[in-house]
């Protein structure tokens, strides 16, 4: 999709504020049609008629204003590199856009990591199957396993109170010691 753009500059444009109703939607129509057909602002003659609901017939006022310029059997819009994207810039972002969606597709079309695929878990099996309750795979639990932890003794571990006993008793949060 394409756009053409109206400079805040042109607000002040005593070129601009002078012309005719006509003439302006005709410089103004001529800009989005030379854009959206990428001519770089070259109007060929025949094409003047090709614009919608314009008059043709205000093209002196536009080139006496110097908005436009006569060439050989074409005009020119003048301002229109300095104000609007051409068919180069446009081919370049056309082609940007292809490469950012082939892609985003390529990337859709991969596997996704979360899908399950056989083989491709550190915790798959031989038939590609998860494992699942056993923490090794290489040992049988002994039931000795829940009275340690990296190596301690569960006696090691301070005594487990009720709720409501974050610390022993005579901390700070029990308030001040009374005899």
């Amino acid at each position: 999709m394409t756009d053409a753009r109206f400079p805040e500059r042109w607000l002040n444009d005593r070129r601009i504020s002078r012309l005719s109703d006509p003439a302006f939607r005709l410089h103004v129509t001529a800009l989005v049609w030379s854009v959206g057909n990428r001519t770089d602002g070259v109007i060929d003659d025949s094409d003047l008629t090709l614009i919608p609901r314009v008059d043709t017939a205000r093209v002196a006022e536009l080139d006496k204003a110097g908005l436009w310029r006569r060439e050989r059997d074409y005009w020119v819009i003048v301002d229109f590199d300095g104000s609007q994207t051409t068919s180069n810039e446009l081919a370049m972002l056309d082609n940007l856009r292809r490469r950012e969606r082939d892609k985003k597709a390529r990337q859709r079309a991969r596997p996704k990591p979360s899908e399950d695929v056989p083989g491709d878990s550190p915790g798959d099996g031989p038939q590609g199957l998860h494992r699942t309750g056993q923490d090794r795979t290489d040992q049988a639990r002994t039931g000795t396993e829940e009275n340690e932890l990296d190596g301690r003794e569960q006696e090691d571990w301070p005594e487990v109170r009720e709720p409501g006993h974050l610390f022993g008793e005579g901390s700070w949060l029990d308030g001040p010691r009374r005899p």
